[in-house]
């Protein structure tokens, strides 16, 4: 008869271990192998690497769990700047359950007025920010029943030597190829809809591109949105 009881989760009782260029993440008898740039991603100058959303969802469906999510401010919150222009906030927890049983919870916030956001309108950046709130609430919530964190961190967002970078949000001219940083980033956003490297340069040769070097700024949110599945 199949055993279909939900295993016991014990917060901190996973171990990771380096397999070659990825990490194979041991849960009792259970194990999962997490790919590099695809369920982590470990940029220049970081000390740890960071768990994306497909290495999250792997683990919590190894340790059974079911994810429930809240938008702790009801609504987005509707900011507005010195100038009046309005720019919305979303603060969201995600609640693990075993079962009945809630595990633990992790908690999100996501803005649209991120580096992100490039030249793209708060309005349009809207459904994107709740979902990235959504990504590190969950994100949060699994390091902390893996007991993952000292080797993970939970979004890009972490890296310290992006604090004083504004690269992206003074981007001089539409016409001007797309940072470094950029580049960086846009394939961490692939790796955070499940995209392998191969997959990316794909969909930017499909934009028209060569190679991510040669991307106008002006094409990079719209890049962007192809590579989180998005090609209105």
């Amino acid at each position: 008869m199949e055993d279909n009881s939900l295993m016991v989760v014990e917060p901190g009782q996973a171990l990771a271990r380096a397999k070659g260029r990825n990490y194979e993440v041991s849960i009792g008898q259970t194990s999962v192998m997490l790919q590099r740039n695809e369920d982590f991603m470990k940029l220049p100058k970081t000390k740890r690497p960071t768990l994306l959303k497909s290495g999250a969802e792997k683990l919590q469906m190894a340790y059974r769990l079911r994810a429930e999510y809240k938008l702790l401010n009801d609504h987005a919150t509707v900011l507005t700047d010195s100038d009046g222009k309005p720019w919305m906030n979303y603060e969201v927890c995600c609640s693990l359950f075993a079962g009945d049983v809630r595990i633990c919870d992790g908690v999100g916030a996501s803005n649209t007025r991120e580096k992100s956001s490039g030249f793209a309108s708060d309005y349009d950046m809207a459904n994107k920010a709740f979902k990235v709130a959504k990504k590190r609430a969950l994100v949060d919530a699994i390091i902390t029943v893996t007991g993952l964190g000292g080797m993970f961190k939970h979004d890009i967002e972490d890296d310290e030597n992006e604090k004083d970078s504004n690269e992206i949000v003074t981007a001089p001219k539409p016409d001007d190829p797309i940072t470094s940083k950029q580049m960086t980033r846009l394939y961490a956003i692939a790796g955070q809809h499940g995209r392998s490297r191969d997959e990316a340069k794909q969909i930017i040769q499909a934009a028209g591109y060569a190679s991510s070097k040669d991307i106008k700024q002006k094409d990079y949110d719209r890049i962007c949105d192809m590579m989180g599945g998005t090609t209105e």
